[in-house]
């Protein structure tokens, strides 16, 4: 299915939606969404979406056709939205500009319910955050770049994480049987793999 999605240059501004389920030769009926989107993710016919404002969670299991809105725990402003079959990921933070608690929060269930005590993330700003799940692990790298780059694994749906903060600033890859962690040395620019 392809989403497309824009905003009326009319006052007050409104956004509007169609689906296409023939590649863009043919498309629905127009929608209006009760929001502004800022980020659409979709993910098994579930759509979720941060409003324009980023203070809540949108979110649709009929392509658009209907919407419910919801805070999601441990956020008042959501930074991204990744989603992964039944697992969904939401990254943000709460408190001022410049006293911010990040966060990352799990829901199990294609964003219908999400957990009441989610993961803390390190201080200073840890994006960017990718979350994946693979063979029931969980798994989080945050902070590609930055000085508290790091990954984040939850064995149990994410009740209990095990953070590795250090040289992981090229990337990681989980993979079924082995992870692959990307560094590179500082100064040298050498590149280096680990697999654990």
């Amino acid at each position: 299915t392809v989403y497309a999605w824009w905003i009326a240059s009319s006052a007050p501004a409104m956004q509007y939606m169609q689906t296409s389920s023939t590649a863009g030769a043919t498309w629905g009926a127009v929608m209006p969404m009760p929001l502004l989107a800022n980020r659409v993710r979709e993910g098994g016919g579930v759509l979720l979406a941060t409003t324009n404002q980023d203070t809540v969670c949108m979110r649709s299991a009929n392509s658009g056709a209907t919407w419910t809105t919801f805070p999601i725990p441990g956020m008042n402003s959501i930074v991204d939205l990744s989603l992964q079959g039944p697992f969904a990921f939401a990254v943000g933070y709460s408190g001022s500009w410049f006293n911010r608690t990040y966060a990352l929060n799990v829901s199990l269930d294609g964003g219908i319910t999400w957990q009441s005590s989610p993961l803390q993330l390190p201080s200073p700003i840890p994006l960017p955050v990718t979350a994946q799940q693979v063979s029931g692990v969980l798994y989080a790298n945050f902070g590609l770049g930055s000085p508290t780059l790091g990954v984040a694994t939850s064995v149990d749906l994410g009740s209990t994480w095990r953070v590795m903060t250090g040289p992981v600033d090229g990337g990681f890859v989980p993979g079924e049987v082995r992870n692959v962690h990307v560094a590179t040395q500082s100064g040298t620019y050498t590149r280096f793999f680990a697999y654990v």
